[in-house]
């Protein structure tokens, strides 16, 4: 040991940039730990909460919510949101899920359509009600190109995913409309503006344009401070039959459905 005085207030200093490295080290280890902690507790919560809304069975939550909902009228199709409210769970060849499409106008009620989509073992069904309707939508896996429709229980047609577009096909299988999505380009760039915007795409039916659909893929659930939600569907025709009417809801549902899926 130094008998300077001057040498071991020298050796002290030395030490100091080490000190000062070291509580540096365990003050981010300390706080890579609680961010950690946080995180688990958060998603332990969020879990919790899901396993929660998903416990009912799928006759009990439409039996609740379906009544609450907002009366359905066609107009109801451009005051759709494109951020849903939704739970679910989802592990290898599972997803459940179930929740509302709110309404822009009026965000703070029930909404206008209610979902409940089960798949296992990598097939399933999603169920969409209005007030006065109901929609099931048949998953036969991510890479099946058809997915059939009924519409109050009885036989509507198909969605068929086409290379460039998505055909509408009535139960015998004949062509009667097309749903034109939008393409994406790619790109870090363009992936970044393409997950913050909302692009559309025309439907037409019998050859007549119903409406456009929002095509981008990605949902998000509202968030505070969220900015103006953008719609699901833009651009309606005027005096829309019945039959045009059901299948831009069976699209929408059909949007739903791979959105939540594949993301």
């Amino acid at each position: 040991m130094p008998d300077n005085p001057n040498d071991i207030f020298s050796l002290i200093m030395a030490f100091v940039p080490c000190l000062f490295v070291a509580a540096c080290f365990v003050g981010m280890v300390v706080l890579i730990l609680v961010v950690f902690y946080l995180f688990i507790k958060k998603s332990r919560s969020i879990s919790t909460q899901a396993a929660q809304d998903l416990s009912q069975s799928r006759d009990e939550f439409f039996a609740e919510v379906t009544p609450q909902l907002l009366r359905w009228e066609t107009a109801a199709l451009v005051d759709l949101s494109a951020y849903l409210e939704y739970s679910s769970h989802s592990g290898i060849g599972h997803v459940h899920a179930r929740g509302k499409v709110k309404s822009i106008g009026q965000p703070g009620a029930p909404g206008w359509l209610a979902f409940d989509l089960r798949i296992e073992n990598r097939k399933g069904d999603m169920v969409l009600k209005s007030a006065a309707s109901d929609w099931q939508l048949q998953f036969l896996g991510v890479t099946a190109k058809e997915t059939p429709v009924e519409v109050d229980r009885m036989p509507w047609g198909t969605i068929q995913q086409a290379p460039k577009e998505v055909l509408l096909l009535a139960y015998d299988k004949r062509p009667v409309g097309r749903y034109r999505q939008h393409q994406f380009l790619g790109g870090l760039v363009g992936l970044t503006k393409y997950a913050q915007t909302p692009y559309f795409g025309p439907v037409d039916l019998n050859g007549r344009f119903l409406a456009e659909l929002n095509c981008n893929p990605i949902l998000l659930k509202p968030l505070v401070g969220n900015v103006f939600p953008p719609r699901l569907v833009r651009n309606l025709a005027d005096n829309l039959t019945a039959e045009e009417e059901e299948w831009l809801v069976a699209l929408v549902g059909w949007e739903i459905l791979y959105r939540i899926v594949t993301r």
